[in-house]
């Protein structure tokens, strides 16, 4: 008996985690880089959205965003080359996901309340980002920034 909870729980610990979920500590702000991570801290707040450094080298990037503001945000990390300020937007006034604007990362709004901060670390190539807040409105009232990653 003893045996078989061992192989479950050795088991369990093997189950694959969904594509967008982080590494474990990877979500949290204050988890140590690893070294060679590159770090961009972003700062959202009604209706700006700022990120420092605005480039990095190609490889693992470590997004830390941070909500300044009195309401709900979002961080969506898109690769597109279009102009980061005219990107695709639905009826619902959300920027619209595509062949032109491909969704690599996100900080949900449950993760970015009011107060709160998050973090995501994602594998970047070479290529033209946005960074975008895409809850309803936000991205059309100035929550975008563009990004660049370079070999």
């Amino acid at each position: 008996m003893a045996v078989c909870i061992a192989v479950l729980l050795g088991l369990a610990g093997c189950a694959r985690r969904p594509a967008s979920e982080t590494a474990p500590g990877a979500g949290s702000p204050t988890a140590p880089s690893p070294a060679g991570e590159k770090v961009v801290t972003v700062e959202l707040a009604e209706y700006t959205l700022q990120a420092s450094p605005g480039s990095v080298q190609q490889g693992s990037v470590r997004f830390v965003a941070y909500n300044r503001g009195s309401l709900d945000h979002e961080l969506v990390i898109v690769r597109t080359d279009l102009p980061f300020d005219q990107l695709p937007v639905s009826r619902e006034d959300t920027v619209e996901e595509g062949d032109q604007v491909q969704v690599v990362a996100e900080i949900e709004p449950d993760e970015l309340r009011p107060g709160n901060s998050a973090a995501t670390t994602v594998r970047l190539a070479e290529g033209r980002y946005a960074l975008i807040c895409n809850i309803a409105g936000h991205y059309r009232l100035g929550m975008r920034q563009s990004f660049t990653v370079t070999s």
